[in-house]
């Protein structure tokens, strides 16, 4: 079998760790004798200082506060300080035991995902196993030993698929999606009872392609670590048999990827929490560097917010996708020094964007250009109303006299399309002179309006930020739930997430996603938790029933009263519309299948031209289907073209 690789920078790493019984047993003997040792140090350390603290009350309850304990040589002394001794050996001990040698190296943004290639001889190698986290290599460790106790002649994704369903995050899968292990245990196992006999086991082809690209995840996503639930992910995508038993479930490839997204996002936002803590030790909070040479922004502070602060402080969402927009955005800062425009319309995630690259500033992973710097959201609609335009002038020249002065700022500035002519031009003289630079936003109609044709478009590059495709709204969304559910004290299943912008994308056009999706899971999950109460469960019918409440559309599950009106459509509307038995037949076909879903979701349920003589029930045909289905005549938009 030729073995494959990952060539990241100029290394190239493999898995190159031991399968077989006796490596795993030595494995697990050491991991055993590890925790011996650890606890042995710990019960010295308790003993001693227990110890030391009974002598010490013994001989005068006060003896321990005094100089001579800790001055003068005595045996109660010496037992704290062989304790003190123990807990350090203690603390020592832990630290060397969990400490990873390699480290997964840090990707650089834009970069593609890297391709398993073929071992190379002279270039430097790296054991992936190194990297694994201990849930991860007892997965590996077991999905050998489930192949070793069947007798199979080969560890397939399979094997690993069952040794990673421990992990508490592929729990959490199978929950979110509403899958019974038990339904999945006994197939498993009969498929198990297939696989090859052999009298030695070795790692296939497919295997290795797991493992590798588990550690190819990880570094994608900028862990720091390898991680069961990538080899859970990874064991399934490698595994037809799987994925059909899934299928036989009710949850797609694509659905399945999404929930393994959802664990991912909430994983990488608590591990983003924690590192920028530790980020803020080294990161200048506020309007000093650490050159300690800029100065204070007393103005600019006023009426703006310091988002690289508020990402020290962890108080920032995580941004998930825009990644070509950020290359972009950076391709355009580095190369030019040139201020950006981010266009798009509202709430598809522009200021969003602008977070995520405080976040990024803070981890230090942009251009050396933006190292250091702080990215603050000034907000020129505050800015420059309520005052006459003099005032208003005069405000953003000294807000931007104190961005120039201080020397580590980059202006973020929501909504440039309201800026006046003349502080547009004022704005233009300032960003022209390249002492910083700014990354602003507006809407299309707002860039057209005011920016494109104006002086701003000479400093402003622009950047379209178009709405999300409905997978990456759906992940958008999964990064918003866990706050939600916790606000509410409810729970959301993944097809209820799916739901929410299946159709909030189909019928509510007056908004763009992710926003109406997050706007109307927050309404949901106010409803269920008023109707269910607390740890109320939020299914696909809730999503269903509070949009049909919005748009008047149904979109619930068929239930029998609609059943009934659907099956009799055709009599019900003859109850208005006599004769006309062509046109009544094909609407009510059209209106079946759409409740069905037996249709296109990007298309109209059906479009129709009525012809015929004035009089004869073309528009009381349309006011009939209005209130026949949709409960009123009045429930349809009309338009008199004789009008126009």
């Amino acid at each position: 079998m030729k073995r494959l690789s990952v060539v990241i920078g100029k290394k190239q790493y493999v898995f190159g760790q031991e399968l077989s019984t006796e490596a795993i047993a030595l494995r697990a003997a050491r991991k055993k004798a590890e925790k011996v040792v650890g606890v042995i140090f710990l019960s010295c350390a308790g003993v001693f200082i227990l110890l030391s603290v009974l002598l010490s009350f013994l001989s005068s309850t006060t003896f321990i506060l005094t100089s001579s304990f800790w001055l003068e040589p005595n045996g109660t002394a010496m037992l704290f300080f062989i304790g003190l001794f123990f807990c350090l050996l203690t603390i020592f001990h832990l630290i060397e035991t969990q400490t990873i040698t390699e480290t997964i190296p840090r990707r650089v943004i834009g970069e593609a995902v890297p391709e398993l290639v073929p071992v190379v001889t002279d270039v430097e190698q790296v054991d992936i196993s190194a990297l694994f986290d201990p849930q991860m290599q007892t997965a590996t460790d077991e999905g050998f030993s489930l192949a070793k106790q069947f007798g199979h002649a080969q560890v397939e994704p399979l094997h690993f698929f069952v040794s990673s369903l421990s992990d508490e995050n592929a729990g959490a899968v199978l929950g979110r999606l509403q899958i019974q292990f038990s339904k999945i245990k006994e197939p498993v196992g009969r498929r198990l009872g297939t696989r090859q006999l052999g009298a030695v086991v070795e790692l296939s082809a497919e295997a290795e392609e797991c493992l590798l690209r588990a550690f190819v995840n990880a570094y994608m996503q900028g862990r720091h670590v390898v991680s069961a639930f990538e080899l859970f992910y990874e064991s399934f995508s490698h595994d037809a048999f799987v994925q059909e038993l899934f299928f036989d479930q009710g949850v797609t490839v694509e659905q399945f990827t999404n929930m393994v997204e959802w664990v991912r996002i909430h994983e990488k936002s608590r591990e983003q929490y924690e590192r920028f803590q530790k980020a803020a030790a080294r990161k200048p909070i506020g309007a000093m560097n650490r050159s300690m040479t800029s100065i204070a922004t007393p103005t600019l502070d006023a009426f703006s917010e310091d988002l690289t602060t508020a990402a020290v402080q962890g108080r920032l969402d995580l941004l998930v996708g825009g990644e070509s927009q950020l290359e972009q955005l950076f391709q355009i800062i580095e190369g030019g020094r040139q201020s950006v425009v981010l266009v798009g319309p509202e709430g598809v995630g522009k200021l969003a964007m602008i977070e995520g690259i405080a976040q990024l500033m803070v981890e230090e992973r942009v251009p050396s250009i933006l190292k250091d710097k702080r990215l603050v959201c000034l907000s020129l609609t505050t800015l420059l109303s309520g005052v006459e335009p003099a005032e208003a002038e005069d405000r953003l020249m000294q807000v931007l006299y104190e961005a120039a002065r201080s020397g580590n700022i980059v202006l973020a500035l929501t909504d440039l399309d309201q800026v006046t002519d003349q502080a547009a031009g004022i704005l233009v003289e300032f960003l022209s002179r390249g002492s910083t630079f700014a990354i602003a936003t507006t809407t299309p109609q707002g860039y057209v309006a005011a920016v494109e044709r104006s002086v701003l478009g000479r400093v402003f590059q622009k950047v379209v930020v178009a709405e999300p495709e409905q997978s990456q709204a759906i992940q958008v969304l999964e990064s918003k739930i866990l706050g939600i559910e916790f606000t509410q004290n409810v729970s959301f299943t993944y097809m209820a997430v799916e739901k929410i912008v299946q159709l909030t994308d189909r019928f509510m056009h007056e908004s763009f996603l992710p926003q109406k999706a997050i706007e109307v899971a927050k309404e949901v999950a106010v409803m269920v938790a008023k109707e269910k109460g607390k740890d109320g469960l939020v299914t696909p019918d809730d999503v269903g029933k509070l949009i049909a409440q919005k748009t008047g559309v149904p979109t619930t599950r068929v239930e029998e009263e609609e059943k009934q009106t659907l099956l009799h459509l055709e009599e019900r509307m003859h109850l208005r519309v006599v004769g006309q038995e062509e046109a009544v037949k094909a609407v009510s076909s059209a209106l079946r299948r759409a409740r069905t879903q037996l249709r296109a979701e990007n298309r109209p349920i059906a479009t129709f031209l009525f012809l015929g003589p004035t009089g004869v029930g073309k528009t009381e045909l349309a006011k009939t289907v209005a209130e026949t289905y949709f409960g009123n005549e009045t429930n349809m938009i009309r338009l008199d073209m004789s009008e126009y």
